[in-house]
């Protein structure tokens, strides 16, 4: 048997006790792994019953991470409303462009510094919000922009039309479309279930 669900434990650890420093975070966890191996043993492959057995002791990581918080006296973080902000703002503050020109695009750039420094999400989760994709649905307001052909023609025999403006075929530039569309607003609603969770969880 593989130490998947020894990996897997850890990692939900990691996640539950977010709301921890992370010096502290980091330590509790290297203890837990500490502790788990310590008690499989050296050996390279630990029996399934053995590795059911260790986590089960342990118990849920909800649990340790909620020992955690009170023995380090950190409280729960609840949802606040620039988390909800954040949500709102990381799909479509990059559209302020339209009415505030290029300070617009500061829209998504409030967006990703509250999902940076919230304390509800994951280090995974703020991850997911800053790459999937930057800038929200500015990217494809712009390519719906910029695919207008300007085309001018020439006075005269042999005049030649010219035309410029962002083109893609339409087998390529439809699902790429939609792809940029979806993306950030499946972001958002990942972002904003997990705020949910969140609040549901506090007392």
């Amino acid at each position: 048997m593989t130490r998947e669900p020894v990996e897997a434990y850890l990692e939900q650890l990691g996640k539950e006790l977010s709301d921890l420093p992370s010096r502290q975070r980091r330590e509790l966890v290297a203890e837990i792994r500490d502790h788990i191996d310590q008690a499989l043993g050296s050996g390279p492959d630990p029996r399934e019953v053995d590795v059911r057995n260790v986590l089960e002791q342990l118990g849920d990581p909800a649990d340790i991470a909620e020992e955690a918080r009170q023995r380090f006296g950190v409280k729960r973080a609840a949802p606040t409303w620039t988390d909800w902000l954040a949500v709102f703002l990381l799909p479509f503050g990059g559209l302020f462009l339209l009415v505030l020109g290029t300070f617009g695009v500061l829209g998504w750039v409030v967006g990703a510094i509250l999902l940076t420094v919230s304390r509800v999400w994951s280090p995974r989760d703020k991850m997911i919000g800053l790459l999937l994709f930057p800038g929200g649905l500015l990217l494809p307001l712009v390519m719906l922009i910029a695919r207008t052909s300007v085309c001018t023609s020439g006075t005269g025999p042999g005049s030649v039309t010219t035309c410029s403006g962002f083109t893609l075929p339409p087998i390529l530039g439809i699902p790429l479309l939609i792809v940029l569309v979806a993306t950030p607003l499946t972001v958002a609603v990942y972002l904003a279930k997990k705020l949910r969770a969140r609040t549901d969880q506090i007392p």
